[in-house]
């Protein structure tokens, strides 16, 4: 499959928050696509709350991380997202697009508490545009659809972040 990297933005409506926020924890991993994979997000805000914070979702086709942080306490929530979305049923959602929020970046500099990416760095980030790079670890380029991260070029991406924990869904404890 081959990607030109250029966003065709849709209009989107979100309205199945209310809904979700109704699941039985012990289904919550039926609201993603990702199946029992999502599961990793569940666990990081158990361990670490984010009650009365105000967070970024980095891309999102459906609101189910943002769905789990709410549900967790979270005060509100900035998601960047390429596609024109319409959030129903809760304000405490916020839609930025991408390319705006980059512009504005100094104005927010000091306005968030955390950040949650699930399955979007790797499309939106160093894997979709042309980027000549020796790979270190166990990274891996598929085409130009995505770049898997390894140890270094990941430690690379995050620089200027607190890195807490890696998740993953098969199990509740972070991966050492």
């Amino acid at each position: 499959k081959y990607s030109d990297n250029r966003a065709k933005p849709k209009p989107v409506v979100w309205d199945q928050i209310t809904e979700w926020m109704k699941v039985p924890e012990r289904n919550i991993s039926s609201i993603s696509h990702y199946g029992i994979d999502a599961m990793a997000v569940y666990y990081a805000l158990q361990d670490y709350p984010v009650k009365n914070m105000t967070g970024i979702v980095l891309g999102s086709e459906k609101p189910w991380v943002e769905v789990m942080a709410l549900r967790n306490g979270a005060k509100e929530l900035w998601t960047v997202e390429y596609q024109q979305t319409k959030v129903v049923g809760t304000d405490k959602i916020l839609i930025f697009n991408p390319i705006k929020f980059a512009e504005d970046w100094k104005q927010n500099e000091n306005r968030l508490d955390f950040a949650i990416s699930y399955s979007s760095i790797e499309h939106s980030g160093l894997g979709t545009l042309f980027y000549l790079a020796f790979e270190r670890g166990q990274d891996a380029v598929l085409f130009n659809i995505h770049r898997v991260y390894g140890r270094m070029r990941l430690a690379m991406v995050m620089t200027g972040f607190e890195w807490v924990a890696t998740y993953r869904g098969f199990g509740p404890y972070a991966v050492k």
